[in-house]
């Protein structure tokens, strides 16, 4: 199945490369066909058309996604749990898997137009304005602040001897000795 969002541009080479087949490899899970112009680790003595992707990256503007790519995503949702934005599962947690196959076109067939016209306004996202709400925290007091910044020196000092007990001392907790009576 293939993929787009509505807001993206195709390159010139798309046309012919969407119009056949025989590139794909036999066995993927999903190829990514967009760019954000950042570096991405691909494999060695890769063709002109298509590398696998050993980093983690992100956005979903364009894609393949083969029948086993989508059962394992699904599989890997219903164990996991949707913790984090879709495009960071597929191409974070999927990649790190060592029995998937992650691929990337390049040059890409696809830019979103946010990326290629970073000026542009012409497509607004509801998720972009949800993404930009931000949670008031109650800002902690003096005394809470010394704490937790003795608990991060610490745990980053020797997490091992710290440990559980450790961090309940620096929140306040006490140690007492429980006596057994005679």
């Amino acid at each position: 199945m293939i993929v787009f969002e509505d807001d993206i541009h195709f390159s010139k080479s798309a046309t012919v490369l969407l119009k056949q087949f025989e590139w794909l490899p036999k066995k993927f899970d999903v190829i990514k066909l967009e760019t954000m112009y950042e570096r991405v680790v691909i494999n060695k003595g890769v063709s002109l058309v298509l590398g696998h992707m050993l980093c983690r990256h992100m956005c979903m503007a364009g894609y393949i996604i083969s029948q086993q790519g989508a059962k394992k995503l699904l599989a890997m949702t219903e164990k996991l749990g949707i913790d984090r934005p879709v495009d960071h599962i597929m191409f974070d947690r999927l990649i790190e898997q060592k029995n998937s196959s992650v691929h990337q076109t390049f040059p890409a067939l696809c830019i979103q137009d946010k990326i290629y016209n970073r000026d542009s306004v012409r497509f607004g996202s509801v998720l972009e304005d949800a993404r930009k709400v931000v949670i008031a925290k109650q800002k902690p007091s003096g005394f809470e602040k010394v704490s937790i910044e003795l608990i991060r020196v610490f745990a980053q000092l020797s997490p091992k001897r710290i440990g559980y007990t450790g961090w309940l001392i620096m929140k306040g907790y006490k140690k007492r000795k429980i006596n057994f009576p005679q």
